[in-house]
C-alpha cells in the first residue's frame, strides 16, 4: 500500500511515521489486502491534534475518517490552601 503522510504544524518523525504505518497495517489486514493507497494528514491546532485519513481500495472504494485528540501537557494550577475565614465577635 502506498502511503502519503503530511504534517501541518507537526514534524513527521520516523517514530510517528512508523506508528501510522502500524495502525494502517491493521486496517489493511481487515480489508483483506485490497487497500491501494492512503493519505494521512496530521494537524496540530492549539491544544488539539487532528488526524484525517483517506484510504483508497480496489473497485473505486474510498474510506475516510477524522479523529481528534486533546493534549494538555500543562501542569495544573495548584489551589492555595487558605485557612478558613475566622470571624471575631
Amino acid at each position: 500500500m502506498r502511503l502519503m503522510l503530511t504534517g501541518r504544524n507537526v514534524e513527521i518523525s520516523p517514530a510517528l511515521r512508523e506508528m501510522v504505518e502500524r495502525r494502517l497495517a491493521k486496517l489493511e489486514r481487515l480489508l483483506a489486502d485490497s487497500a491501494v493507497s492512503a493519505q494521512v494528514v496530521l494537524t496540530r491546532e492549539r491544544h488539539r491534534h487532528v488526524t484525517d485519513v483517506t484510504l483508497h481500495a480496489r473497485g473505486d472504494h474510498v474510506l475516510s475518517g477524522l479523529g481528534a485528540a486533546t493534549s494538555c501537557r500543562c501542569p495544573r494550577r495548584k489551589r492555595s490552601r487558605r485557612s478558613p475565614c475566622r470571624r471575631s465577635g
